[in-house]
């Protein structure tokens, strides 16, 4: 039996992982977990754990992306921001908060700012 998938397959398959940060000291096979640690909804569900019960009792938190200081500073940016395909090693200048690769279809582009737009978030004043 061929167990390859397509690219194409995988991307799909990519957009419907979640990632999670530990917030609280797990048990089970993840007991080793730290908080602030990140794992994806696939294994996590292949470790046998309940990730909605998990995230309701508050052991876990759903990690959105793009992240709440990414939309704050749309529109205030002072330079052009670069997003790298981690898949096809792309990169791009996608619309603000997308980060799908235009070239691959990559779920997940990794985004970079410039240090000035980054400054100007942390030291609001400055």
């Amino acid at each position: 039996m061929n167990t390859e998938i397509t690219q194409e397959e995988f991307n799909k398959l990519a957009k419907n992982r979640n990632l999670y940060r530990v917030e609280k000291k797990l048990k089970g096979q993840l007991c080793y977990a730290k908080v602030g640690d990140t794992y994806y909804s696939d294994t996590l569900f292949e470790l046998d754990y309940n990730t909605n019960q998990l995230v309701k009792d508050g052991f876990l938190s759903l990690v959105e992306e793009p992240f709440e200081w990414q939309k704050e500073i749309v529109g205030k940016n002072v330079k052009t921001v670069y997003c790298y395909c981690p898949n096809c090693q792309s990169f791009a200048v996608n619309l603000p908060l997308d980060i799908e690769c235009g070239n691959c279809s990559h779920p997940k582009m990794i985004t970079y700012y410039d240090a000035q737009t980054i400054n100007n978030l942390l030291n609001p004043t400055a």
